[in-house]
């Protein structure tokens, strides 16, 4: 360093030295090699003089300029020693060090192409180190060689990177309250910038190290409750006595042994610093850091370890002093602040004569400021100065307070708040004190509930006298009007389908009350017009809608409610069952700030007129109910009477019939005549049974239609054939009006039939002898040029209706009135219209009243393609040989359906019972077996099941029974029978059974496709 010496700093030496190399280069440029080489050589010298390296670089460039490496010319004795690198000159960056950093060959590439010197701090990465860095060109020329003096700072800069980092653990300690939170910040810094595994601050609590957070990258976080001995004795014994534990690699270092050694690397615990922390001679705590690998651990990285936990110790003892204080200082103020009562000191001032007309505010708590809305501006102040409108009764309640020392309790309402308080004041201090202590509750909630429920009650009572839905709301809004001072109150049906939104919903006004010439707008209306989607969706929910100005309130349409007059009003939504069915809105048409008990009034006030107007309605209905059920109990008395006169009539020429042909004998013109009649009065009352039963099954929704492409012409001749005597007995004109084309209609031809034969049957019983029935069809309507509906009319010359009785002419048991004309059942209307209506139909009934006649029309959907031209073809039913079995107990019941098969072209076996009726059917193997159900002995269940076991479904087996409810039919059908008929049994039904059977050729036997002909 004797070179050095005379040199200021070797940043400054440097500097000379390359402005000497610059004057010489320039005076010199002819100058022989030997001379260049010896001025080198005196520069090498002097370099070699200092502490600093120094050398001398050679970049390589590339065809474009790019640095891509540079060689070591010449270095200085102090080169090895500063960079660690071994015989240097001569070789190249490339080769030394090949994963060095670029800007390295960046910068020494600028200097010599440009020859600007380049000053710099710099790292280099493989090295691990920092480097003070001058670098200059000595050659006067592009591409010219360079020299570099640098210095190694490595300490320097990991010693400023240390003091940066503990200036910001500080700053990151400080705030901390929790010494947890102290610890576990500590750890994470301190892990994170010496890039360790592993990083712990632990408290020594008796025989226990207690860690509560860990830091850990790439090791598990170690916290909870250790043993000091699970350290290790070596470890414990270092700990307790303060001294600093380093390893810079746990699998060599000897201060183990093997089994300790072997423990470390099960943890994965390559290298690691532990720093005891001793206060007052005890151990206290230990920060310890850990890295997986080998570590060689700086002088200044373990002066940092030991400074951070000092400094982690000293922030947790601060944070625990500052917790205790604030305990401390919680505890003397808990009773005063945390008390739920308002609570203050009030110094009362009296005037010359006594009278306490002032006081000044001493202290209060937070609770006085909650329940009475006061300021702390209070405080030291006369309370006449900053609130001039209290009371005057309320200074001298205070002050007979301070002049007796009696304390007192009370409720005062104080106008300037509109707040009730619940108070008890007492003197502090003895005789002569003037200052009074007031602990007090704000009950102005609990007193506007007391007010709002009595009012509720009060309305309730008024109401549930009242029957109309606009008497209800009347008597709310004249009631709720005086009490909240609001202008209106609304009633609206709210219709809001599945699947739509809120906005969508039709609003409806159902009723309103309203004052002040306020307007209620009526009609029907869109929600989204008035409304915004965010109040739609709360009222969806069953939260109220509160709006104290709609011309500030952004979810409201401001121009909707201008055009009303409506400024503020409170709706409440009414949900019921998950529906929307309405809602109740008060309001104002002016702005008003609706106070959250008067919001709840309101709802509670909503929810019970609606309630009290549901009832209002459902107690209608319950009155029409009754009315309607007593009308239908007078028609069913009537009807049953009826009933019985119209079972009678046909019984009575029958048993005569009987008689008739007992005494006169059972010669051929007497059983004729006798025949005739009654055939005529069973078909009468099979007529009135089967009605009965039809209203059953539709009522029941049993009754399933069969519908089939039928003429229209084939459906009004049954109807006919069926009253063609009827008609001809009362010598009736009848005359039929039908289209010219051919219309097949496709509907059940049976039960249509049955419709136009129920019209017709009354028109016939309601037209005196000698009058008309005419029956008339068109169709009409055009859809495209389609004809679209069929308009079917009887219309008679008979009796005609009463305007009373027309509107209820369809309904079930609607009789005319009895000696006015001949009533009927009043069943064959009722199921004529649901007949129809089961078709998709229409069927109304028109007449100017007594004497006037009747028309009923049946209007009935019609698509062209079922209106054609008529064919030449007739279709006839083609009645079919069938051989039947009759297995029936009834002897008559047998015979006589036995000789009806035989008419109609059948052959036919009789059996009386289920023993001898199966053998007969295994012995005759017929196409068709009528089985009656309730024999004695073998019943029809069983005969049919036994049929089955022998012959399968290669026989028809048909249900021929008295009962014929609607469960009857499915019990037999599901008992193996095909179909089923009740008794007596319709001839026609009958031959349609024999003639409509299809024959499976591939079997020989019926197909499995019948259609029971009920």
């Amino acid at each position: 360093m004797k070179a050095a010496e005379s040199i200021k700093s070797s940043k400054g030496f440097a500097r000379e030295v390359h402005l000497a190399d610059q004057h010489t280069a320039s005076e010199n440029k002819a100058a022989s090699p030997e001379k260049s080489a010896a001025v080198r050589h005196s520069y090498l010298a002097v370099f070699d003089a200092i502490e600093q390296g120094f050398c001398t670089i050679d970049v390589a460039f590339g065809p474009d300029d790019r640095p891509t490496d540079y060689r070591f010319v010449e270095v200085s004795s102090s080169f090895a020693r500063v960079t660690g690198i071994e015989r240097g000159a001569g070789r190249s960056m490339r080769e030394i060090a090949p994963d060095q950093d670029e800007h390295w060959c960046e910068i020494y590439g600028r200097v010599s192409l440009t020859g600007e010197p380049k000053r710099l701090e710099q790292q280099s990465t493989p090295l691990g180190r920092w480097w003070s860095v001058y670098a200059f060109r000595i050659e006067d020329r592009p591409r010219g060689q360079i020299g570099v003096v640098f210095n190694e700072i490595t300490d320097r800069k990991r010693r400023e990177g240390h003091d940066a980092f503990l200036l910001k653990l500080s700053d990151q300690l400080r705030p901390l309250a929790d010494p947890e939170k102290v610890q576990a910040v500590a750890a994470d810094m301190l892990g994170a910038h010496l890039r360790v595994n592993h990083a712990h601050y632990g408290e020594v609590r008796g025989a226990y190290v207690c860690i509560s957070h860990s830091y850990a990258d790439g090791l598990p976080p170690m916290t909870g409750s250790f043993h000091a001995d699970d350290f290790g004795k070596r470890a414990m014994d270092g700990y307790r006595a303060g001294k600093l534990q380093v390893s810079v690699n746990t699998a060599t270092d000897p201060i183990f042994s093997a089994e300790e050694r072997q423990a470390l690397q099960g943890q994965h615990i390559g290298a690691y610093v532990a720093v005891p922390l001793i206060k007052e001679g005890e151990w206290v705590g230990t920060l310890g850091v850990q890295s997986i690998e080998p570590r060689e651990w700086t002088p200044s990285e373990i002066e940092l370890v030991q400074e951070v936990t000092e400094r982690t110790w000293a922030a947790v003892q601060y944070s625990r002093a500052e917790k205790a204080l604030r305990k401390s200082e919680e505890k003397y103020r808990t009773l005063f602040d945390s008390i739920d009562e308002g609570f203050t000191t009030l110094e009362i001032l009296f005037d010359e004569q006594g009278r306490a007309v002032d006081a000044i505010t001493l202290e209060m708590n937070p609770a006085y400021g909650r329940h009475s809305g006061a300021s702390r501006e209070l405080l030291g102040k006369r309370l006449r100065e900053v609130l001039p409108t209290l009371e005057d009764r309320i200074f001298e309640r205070y002050g007979r307070v301070a002049l007796t020392g009696e304390p007192v309790r009370f409720e005062e309402h104080v106008a300037l708040w509109d707040y009730w308080f619940d108070a008890y004041a007492t003197r502090v201090g003895g005789e002569g004190s003037h200052v009074v202590a007031v602990i007090f509750n704000n009950i102005t909630e609990r007193k506007r509930r007391e007010r709002h429920a009595a009012f509720l009650d009060k309305l309730s009572e008024a109401l549930i006298l009242l029957e109309s839905p606009d008497e209800i709301v009347r008597a709310t809004g004249e009631a709720l009007g005086a009490y909240l001072d609001v202008s209106f109150v609304h009633v609206v049906g709210v219709q809001l389908n599945p699947g739509d939104e809120p906005a969508e919903a039709r609003l409806t006004a159902l009723a309103a009350w309203e004052r002040d010439g306020f307007f209620v707008a009526s009609g029907a209306y869109r929600a989204g017009d008035y409304l915004s989607e965010e109040f739609l969706r709360a009222a969806r929910a069953g939260e109220p809608i509160v709006v104290h100005d709609t011309d500030t309130d952004h979810r409201t349409n401001r121009e909707a409610y201008r055009a009303i007059g409506m400024r503020a009003f409170t709706t409440v939504p009414i949900l019921k069952d998950d529906t929307w069915p309405g809602l109740i809105s008060v309001g104002t048409p002016g702005v008003r700030d609706w106070r959250p008990d008067e919001v709840t009034l309101i709802v509670e006030m909503a929810h019970r007129v609606f309630l009290r107007l549901e009832r209002a309605r459902a107690d209608a209905i319950l009155r029409a109910s009754r009315a309607e059920l007593t009308e239908a109990d007078r028609r069913k008395d009537e009807f049953l009477a009826m009933l019985a006169h119209e079972l009678r009539n046909p019984l009575a020429p029958i048993r005569m019939g009987l008689e008739l042909i007992r005494l006169a004998g059972d010669t051929p013109g007497s059983v004729e005549r006798v025949r005739v009649m009654m055939e005529r009065q069973i078909g009468h009352m099979v007529r009135l049974i089967d009605d009965l039963l039809d209203v059953s099954r539709i009522t029941s929704g049993k009754l399933q239609l069969q519908p089939e492409p039928t003429p229209l012409d084939t459906l009004v001749n049954g109807a006919i054939e069926a009253n063609r005597a009827a008609i001809a007995v009362k010598q009736i004109e009848l005359s039929v009006n039908l289209p010219t084309t051919l219309c097949v209609l496709n509907v059940d031809p049976t039960r249509f039939i049955q419709v136009i034969s129920n019209l017709l049957h009354n028109a016939t019983k309601f037209t005196e002898p000698g009058g008309f029935i005419r029956v008339a069809a068109h169709v009409s309507g055009a859809d495209g040029g389609k004809l679209t509906e069929l308009n079917l009319s009887v219309i008679d010359s008979g009796i005609g209706i009463s305007v009373e009785l027309l509107p209820h002419i369809f309904k079930l048991f609607t009789q005319g009135e009895r000696g006015s004309s001949l009533p009927g059942l009043g069943i064959g209307l009722a199921l004529a219209r649901q007949l129809v209506e089961m078709h998709g139909g229409h069927i109304a009934a028109r007449s100017d009243g007594p004497g006037t006649g009747s028309e009923f029309v049946i209007r009935l959907p019609l698509s062209a393609a079922a209106v054609q031209p008529r064919s030449a073809e007739q279709i006839a039913v083609r009645i079919l040989k069938r051989r039947v079995v009759v297995i029936d107990d009834n002897h008559d019941a047998a015979n006589t359906t036995a000789m009806l098969v035989e008419a109609l072209g059948g052959e036919c076996r009789i059996a009386y019972d289920g023993i001898t009726g199966v053998p007969e059917v295994l012995a005759y193997r017929p196409e068709i077996v009528l089985l009656d159900i309730g024999m004695p002995g073998l019943d029809g269940y069983e005969t049919c099941s036994r049929i089955r076991r022998e012959l399968g479904h290669s026989v028809l087996v048909v249900a021929l029974t008295g009962f014929g409810r609607e469960q009857d039919r499915d019990k037999a059908l599901q008992s193996g029978f095909d179909a089923h008929l009740t008794k007596p049994v319709d001839p026609k039904e009958l031959a349609r059974l024999l003639s409509a059977l299809p024959v499976d050729p591939a079997v020989n036997a019926p197909s499995r496709d019948f259609s029971n002909p009920q």
